[in-house]
């Protein structure tokens, strides 16, 4: 007998996962929910192959990433993650934190209003988190710059009033700034000696990083040569 096609869509979440299937040849519709894991919804999804259904599951990209895709498809269930942003009614009707149940979902899956991601391997998106990682960093380094500097002004340390330099966080500026806290006394030097060191410790983790983002992208290979301009053009920050 041929199996019906049941289109699936799933609301995820940390506290459950909302099922909403149905059936365009048929009409029927379902509504389930499970606990947060791959393996009890996957004890749910029986009971609908018990029917002779055949299932074709999405949900909208959400914190969850690829990895229930993954796990659902390498059991053999076809599943794919919808954009968002190309959902019908999200320009006009849908609060940018509103989710799309997943009754409706399925019913936009079914009749094809729905526009999937790329899903990426695994071993790339091991990559793509070196960069996501790294541009953490960098923007750690960036506020800690914006207290240091802060508290250098509070304490009448100017360092472009006093050289005429141009630019902070230069060679020279932080040979400059170095100086200036060894020639400091109690709670001021301690402060600045401290925060000095996170930012060099910084600067070493973010180093580490491009070494590491380097060796990738020198493998011929076109997607790791983008990761290096992605990683090199923050560098200079």
């Amino acid at each position: 007998m041929k199996k019906k096609v049941l289109h699936v869509g799933l609301d995820v979440d940390d506290k459950s996962f909302h099922i909403g299937a149905f059936c365009k040849e048929t009409g029927e519709t379902f509504e389930l929910s499970t606990r947060p894991h791959a393996g009890n919804l996957m004890k749910k999804f029986e009971n609908f192959s018990d029917k002779n259904f055949e299932l074709k599951i999405c949900y909208e990209a959400t914190y969850i990433g690829y990895s229930l895709c993954r796990e659902l498809n390498k059991n053999g269930y076809s599943t794919q993650i919808i954009a968002p942003s190309l959902i019908p009614e999200l320009a006009s009707n849908r609060v940018k934190t509103d989710r799309l149940d997943a009754r409706k979902l399925a019913q936009y899956y079914a009749n094809d209003l729905l526009t999937p991601v790329h899903v990426p391997s695994e071993e790339d998106e091991h990559e793509r988190d070196l960069l996501r990682s790294r541009s953490f960093l960098v923007d750690q380094r960036k506020v800690l710059k914006r207290h240091i500097l802060s508290a250098c002004r509070r304490n009448n340390l100017n360092y472009m009033s006093e050289t005429g330099g141009k630019n902070h966080w230069t060679p020279t500026h932080e040979r400059w700034l170095i100086d200036k806290i060894n020639k400091l006394n109690g709670a001021i030097k301690i402060n600045l000696e401290i925060l000095y060191r996170q930012y060099e410790k910084l600067s070493e983790g973010i180093d580490e990083f491009v070494k590491e983002i380097e060796k990738l992208a020198d493998k011929e290979n076109i997607k790791k040569k983008k990761m290096r301009l992605i990683a090199l053009e923050e560098l200079i920050h």
